[in-house]
């Protein structure tokens, strides 16, 4: 999130001064209706001061006295965020939610919601988090811009995770109903998944109106071979054309960039774009002359989002030199970006992890691993990016040929494999059981939740070099999608065609 949840909050509560708790003009407080105010501006004169455990164990007696009740709504709100605030502050997030759930049971404000959904987050209780975010998008939209791309896509692949459909449908319906717009001006990644979610529920209109926002690439051609989309799709005007919608969109991308040029994230897309249409040398191009501009620190002042975005353009010119071979190069390139303390910086880490060990080098690997996991950056991997580690230790368990290594990330997959099961179909490639991944495919192919991302895989995309070990699951990958059962269950839910992009 751009903010810190306790700034957030601080600035909800007006009603937490002493102003606030001073006795009241009229003579019908009892003395006992004195006194509680009294500890309650006592507590916030000590939190202010930074005594915290002094300040909670006031507070305590506060909401334990019969008294409590008797005080006015606002001023009880004021007691409990305040017990929000110094809970928070002490890391002990759940507790902090807890008082932030009574907090917004009532007339409340858009800080105490956003604090709610920072505890829920902290606390992995994604679906509350989302329904906060909901409450929010509903009431005071203009205050999702506090909230990161990041965040609302991760809540959003946990609730997928969680087969938690009718809270991601409310999430997402929350969203776009709002007119949200993702910071690179491309919002298709979550308008794909509403879409899907309200023709299940058979709610076409509604799912032809946000199919019309879906503009990406990979979006396009996920509704094209997928057949559940068939019902929307030949009543949309525009083509499914996928080499059209390529080059609008990297139009669009550039038009959104050169009109936001205060911040990275647009040239950030504009890149990913770039990448998946193999145009490696423009991608390396926007880096090298964003390098030259950020040059002795002036990224701060040029780029509103520097801090957020720079590190993820570090990682799409790695991406571009992996795309034209440049192993050496691109080795480099992550190493660099993986040694920021941003958030990407994890999902650098991870990267480069990957590539060392796809590259054969299990040393090297491993110590990327370890980057990722350094203190700087504890506590920012996600359910997601856990299974990535496992998966690139499997990798490395395999070269070493650690067989009680390989049993227990196999073991670790295996049963969190709800969590990422493209990363499951993996581990399964790497070992070469075919079968066991021809039958997991097919399960993907037949669930609801996994089969658009199973198709997308299946597709034909343009040859690009490939590193020494992922040679050997290339095979493997491709005596699977050809057994007669998997081309059976394919046709069935989908179809499978050839595209001049990056898979």
């Amino acid at each position: 999130m751009r903010k810190a949840w306790f700034f957030i909050a601080l600035m909800a509560l007006p009603s937490i001064t002493p102003a606030s708790v001073t006795k009241p003009s009229t003579p019908i407080a009892t003395d006992s209706m004195t006194i509680i105010r009294e500890k309650l501006e006592d507590a916030v004169t000590l939190q202010e001061r930074g005594n915290s455990t002094a300040s909670m164990a006031l507070l305590q007696e506060i909401l334990q006295s019969p008294t409590f009740a008797k005080l006015s709504s606002k001023e009880q709100r004021a007691a409990i965020l305040l017990g929000a605030v110094i809970n928070y502050q002490q890391g002990d997030y759940k507790t902090a939610r807890n008082f932030l759930v009574k907090a917004t049971s009532g007339p409340s404000k858009p800080p105490a919601w956003l604090a709610r959904m920072d505890a829920s987050y902290r606390i992995h209780d994604y679906r509350d988090a989302a329904l906060c975010i909901a409450v929010i998008a509903r009431q005071w939209p203009n205050e999702l811009g506090g909230i990161s791309d990041n965040t609302l896509y991760l809540i959003k692949h946990e609730l997928d995770s969680a087969d938690a459909s009718n809270d991601e449908l409310a999430f997402l319906e929350a969203l776009f109903d709002a007119h949200w717009s993702a910071e690179n001006g491309d919002s298709s990644r979550l308008w794909l998944e509403l879409t899907r979610l309200l023709i299940d529920r058979g709610a076409m209109a509604k799912a032809r109106i946000v199919a019309r926002s879906i503009h990406s690439v990979r979006s396009t051609i996920a509704m094209r071979v997928d057949k559940r989309f068939d019902i929307i799709t030949h009543s949309i005007d525009d083509s499914l054309d996928i080499d059209r919608v390529a080059n609008d969109a990297i139009q669009q991308a550039e038009a959104f960039s050169r009109d936001h040029p205060d911040k990275l994230a647009p040239l950030v897309h504009l890149q990913e774009l770039l990448n998946g249409s193999l145009q490696y040398a423009r991608v390396i191009a926007i880096a090298d002359d964003i390098n030259a501009k950020v040059a002795g620190g002036k990224g701060p002042n040029l780029y509103r989002d520097f801090k957020e975005q720079y590190v993820w353009m570090l990682g799409q010119r790695g991406k571009a030199l992996e795309g034209q071979g440049q192993w050496d190069e691109a080795v480099a390139q992550l190493a660099n970006a993986a040694q920021r303390t941003e958030y990407g910086a994890v999902t650098q880490a991870i990267d480069l992890a990957n590539l060392d060990a796809n590259l054969l080098h299990p040393k090297e690997a491993l110590e990327a691993l370890t980057t990722a996991d350094s203190p700087a950056k504890s506590g920012r991997t996600s359910s997601y990016g856990r299974m990535q580690q496992e998966r690139i230790l499997l990798k490395i368990a395999i070269q070493q040929k650690d067989n009680e290594a390989i049993a227990t990330h196999m073991a670790y997959l295996r049963n969190n494999r709800d969590q990422a099961i493209g990363e499951w179909e993996d581990a399964l490639l790497m070992t070469g059981d075919e079968d066991a991944a021809a039958d997991l495919l097919i399960e993907r192919l037949h669930s609801v939740r996994w089969r658009n991302d199973a198709l997308l895989e299946m597709q034909n995309y343009a040859d690009t070099p490939l590193t020494p070990f992922y040679q050997g699951i290339k095979k493997h990958w491709k005596n699977v999608i050809q057994q007669p059962k998997v081309l059976e269950a394919a046709n069935k839910v989908g179809r499978i065609e050839s595209f001049h992009l990056a898979g």
